[in-house]
């Protein structure tokens, strides 16, 4: 062994000094002196050179190592005694190297973690970081620097119970931060400057491509971490604090990411563009899911969060789990169990014990859609999963939860109070047409057939039930006398004419096109905002979440009035199965994409919602008596990875050919 060798084994300690603690009991707090207990370890450090060593106060520490050339000093401390007003300090939100992660995974007694490249890699990076921070923050009045918190350091990775602890406080970790360093590792600057600067729409687009497909959008924990961070700056490769002189990466970019695809979509057609990133074989900001809207909300209903996170990267399930607490407004404070799906019913129960019923709402893993579908889904949507749940944030909670009964055990399904409807009597397939118009013609047909030429009945259907227009916006365009009649002329005429009239003969769409303008189908809908019409919301996101071509329509008795309403309807199982379920309502409960009236004629019930974009139906013997295990789905790790890691295989191919 070279003597160059043996200096650089001793300049860099052994992984075991940073993840293992030889008196894990011993361990006191550095600022009350308290030892620990079951309470985490905040493990933060401070990075020092010689020169610093010397200058800089740092009146004692709870450990100290010295790697390549540098002191570190750590400072445990309760989370309780991390006060913003004496400690200051970034937590670090970064993917772990794959090298390192294996040896982590392996443990102390497996070769490489004893390996000097494996060690070498591990301190270059937290000290690179370290540097780029130093770089972009001064020292306080006592000349003290900023501590850092970052989990290559900070987690006692080889110590389980210290560990496991630590992942629980994570979340609050990252609250408390002063700012959260979000570290781009694979973008470089050059990237950042075509996102904001680029002369072409080729040059545009190729940037805001290679952002999206950047690491850290992929794993599940630096999610939780973006969601949770107080505040945010992002470094990028090379060790870069990213300043353009105005606070716009505290989204990492998404704002301006969406705001240029939003832009050349405008310019060239979304569908053009889509085609000339080769979507599918690269992520665009659609694919990165809602992390905006969820590091707005901070805290998460159970299908929300899981939706964020279920196709993005993570070591272990129960990694998952950690994060996916993270994210909710439910808590479980016992230690979750081994067992995967044990493990997803205590959160699930602690979700439900907080009137939260979304877990109750997801498409089951019994979905219809055939298995050779699920990849094409995964490629072309990546991590923008609505197909599991569409609904949105929740917009207002059940009123009925006292009265039901949640049970602990998991042993028996728990009991909802909801409100009977009635029979599901008439049942529908949705109609299969690619274009929006062609979709309208075909519902329009169907709405006709059920409610009559009547233009109220008519509009009130089409209109408020399917295309979730607010009804007061409805009953002031059929306010319009000429409009009205003139509508009703157009149904009757529909109504009255032949019996195997085809709906999309030319004739019928031109006449379904002006009924769609009559009634501001096709105009901005004040319900879905973005200059987004109905028509054009229920072919998209609206489709999606009724399961597509998988969904259709349900007619419904309502005890109360007696009278037969007419739904979209996302199908759990075949229509025969459908047909002559009993349908309830859970009086109360609405998403951000579900119908908030109801309906109008039951004046003595309260409002109804269904599954779906336009409410919440559900039918005893093919969904309540199995909602409590439906989507619990593990999420699909492997296949997952293993598409993301042939992808960048293929890239980095095609860049060296």
């Amino acid at each position: 062994m070279s003597s160059s060798t043996q200096q650089q084994q001793r300049d860099i300690p052994d992984l075991e000094a940073v993840w293992s603690e030889e008196n894990p009991d011993s361990l006191c707090c550095y600022e009350c002196g308290r030892p620990f207990g079951t309470e985490a370890v905040a493990r933060t450090f401070s990075v020092l050179n010689q020169q610093e060593s010397q200058d800089i106060d740092a009146p004692g520490e709870s450990k100290c190592l010295t790697a390549l050339g540098q002191r570190i000093l750590f400072f445990d401390r309760h989370l309780g005694c991390m006060l913003p007003e004496k400690q200051r300090y970034v937590s670090i939100s970064h993917v772990w190297d794959p090298g390192i992660s294996d040896t982590q995974a392996r443990g102390w007694h497996f070769p490489s973690a004893h390996d000097v490249d494996t060690r070498h890699r591990l301190f270059s990076s937290v000290l690179g970081i370290a540097r780029g921070i130093a770089a972009t923050t001064t020292q306080d009045s006592q000349r003290r620097r900023h501590e850092i918190w970052h989990d290559y350091l900070s987690v006692p990775q080889w110590q389980p119970a210290l560990k496991a602890r630590i992942l629980r406080a994570i979340p609050d970790i990252f609250q408390r931060a002063e700012c959260t360093v979000v570290f781009l590792g694979d973008i470089p600057t050059e990237t950042i400057d075509a996102l904001y600067h680029g002369q072409s729409t080729q040059e545009r687009l190729a940037a805001v491509t290679r952002v999206c497909d950047a690491a850290w959008f992929k794993r599940v924990w630096t999610v939780m971490e973006f969601v949770r961070a107080s505040r945010i700056k992002v470094m990028l490769r090379g060790h870069h604090v990213w300043d353009s002189g105005e606070d716009k990466s505290g989204d990492v970019f998404l704002g301006e990411l969406a705001e240029v695809w939003d832009r050349e979509a405008n310019a060239h057609g979304a569908s053009h563009i889509e085609d000339m990133v080769r979507l599918g074989t690269t992520l665009v900001p659609w694919n990165l899911g809602p992390l905006r809207s969820a590091r707005s909300l901070q805290k998460l209903d159970f299908a929300s969060a899981w939706i964020l996170l279920s196709r993005r990267g993570c070591r272990s399930i129960h990694d998952f789990f950690y994060a996916l607490l993270g994210l909710l407004r439910a808590k479980v404070n016992e230690q979750l169990e081994a067992d995967p799906t044990k493990a997803v019913l205590q959160i699930v129960t602690a979700c439900l014990e907080l009137r939260d019923y979304s877990p109750l709402l997801m498409t089951p893993t019994d979905e219809p859609y055939p298995r050779r579908h699920e990849w094409r889904r995964m490629t072309r949507d990546g991590f923008n999963d609505v197909t599991t749940f569409g609904l949105g944030r929740e917009a207002s909670p059940p009123d009925l939860y006292q009265e039901s009964s949640l049970r602990s055990d998991f042993t028996v399904v728990p009991s909802l109070k909801m409100n009977k409807i009635g029979k599901i009597s008439f049942v529908f397939k949705a109609p299969r047409h690619p274009d929006a118009m062609g979709s309208w013609a075909q519902t329009a047909q169907t709405v006709l057939d059920f409610t009559g030429p009547d233009a109220h009945r008519f509009a009130a259907t089409a209109c408020c039930r399917l295309y979730h227009m607010p009804r007061d916006h409805v009953s002031r365009i059929l306010a319009d006398e000429e409009r009205r009649q003139e509508l009703e002329t157009i149904l009757r005429g529909w109504y009255n004419g032949e019996p195997d009239r085809n709906p999309l003969a030319e004739e019928f769409l031109s006449d379904a096109r002006r009924v769609a303008d009559l009634l501001h189908l096709t105009q901005p809908s004040p319900t879905h905002g973005s200059g987004v019409s109905a028509l054009t919301f229920l072919q998209m996101h609206g489709g999606t979440i009724h399961l597509g071509w998988f969904g259709g329509f349900i007619g419904a008795t309502c005890e109360a009035c007696h009278e037969t309403f007419l739904y979209r309807a996302a199908f759990y199982k075949p229509p025969a199965q459908v047909r002559n379920a009993v349908a309830y309502r859970i009086p109360g409960l609405s998403y951000e994409f579900t119908s908030r009236d109801g309906e109008q004629k039951c004046v003595s019930a309260p409002k109804l919602v269904w599954r779906g974009s336009f409410g919440i139906a559900l039918g005893l013997g093919f969904v309540f008596g199995n909602a409590y295990w439906y989507g619990y789905h593990v999420p699909r790790t492997n296949m997952r990875d293993n598409f993301y890691k042939k992808l960048e295989e293929d890239r980095v191919a095609k860049r060296g050919a």
